[in-house]
């Protein structure tokens, strides 16, 4: 299990605020939300605004593990970056 940060510390996010991290299984934090974080960060790089959304997908029981993370970004222009959920699956 991993710390995921709902905004990547690339991004600004902070590691050690927990209204930031929930629990994440390593794959669903690297390498496939990383690899969306690192698109959002790129764009950012090229001089582009980014409208970011993070948000935890949880489910119907009281699990403190969300069952996924959905990530939402666009240039100000409207340009896609990211629109995904990201599932929590070992």
């Amino acid at each position: 299990m991993n710390r995921g940060h709902l905004l990547a510390r690339q991004l600004g996010g902070s590691g050690t605020d927990r209204r930031n991290l929930v629990t994440l299984y390593r794959t669903a934090n690297s390498p496939e939300m990383s690899t969306q974080e690192q698109k959002i960060a790129d764009s950012i790089a090229a001089g582009n605004t980014v409208y970011y959304s993070s948000v935890p997908v949880w489910g119907s029981d009281s699990n403190p593990i969300p069952l996924g993370v959905t990530l939402t970004a666009y240039t100000s222009t409207g340009a896609r970056i990211v629109n995904q959920t990201i599932w929590n699956r070992p």
